[in-house]
């Protein structure tokens, strides 16, 4: 599956923007584990849309700049509507990949 096509299937359930910010992100960090050059794609911008889309799916909205931290610490407990495979696997996976991307 190429961009153009992750970004015409995310665009079903996303704004245009998020699906085409995912998708870019997406590529990038898996170009970059593909080929072992780490560095020129960015990790945190990658968890940032994430979150955006979770704020998206949760309430037909989303931050431009949102506070990610606060929000993946408080996802999991606050009442959403959030599929729960989204909201629990959400809040916790996202910050264990952060934190050992810092090893």
């Amino acid at each position: 599956m190429d961009q153009a096509e992750l970004v015409n299937l995310l665009s079903s359930s996303l704004p245009n923007t998020l699906a085409v910010d995912l998708a870019e992100n997406f590529i990038a960090l898996r170009q970059d584990v593909a080929t072992s050059t780490l560095g020129r794609s960015s990790a945190g911008k990658f968890v940032e849309t994430v979150v955006q889309v979770l704020q998206f799916l949760d309430a037909g909205a989303y931050d431009s700049k949102p506070k990610v931290d606060h929000f993946l610490r408080t996802a999991e407990t606050k009442a959403s509507s959030l599929d729960d495979g989204l909201r629990i696997c959400g809040s916790r996976g996202v910050p264990v990949r952060r934190w050992s991307a810092q090893m």
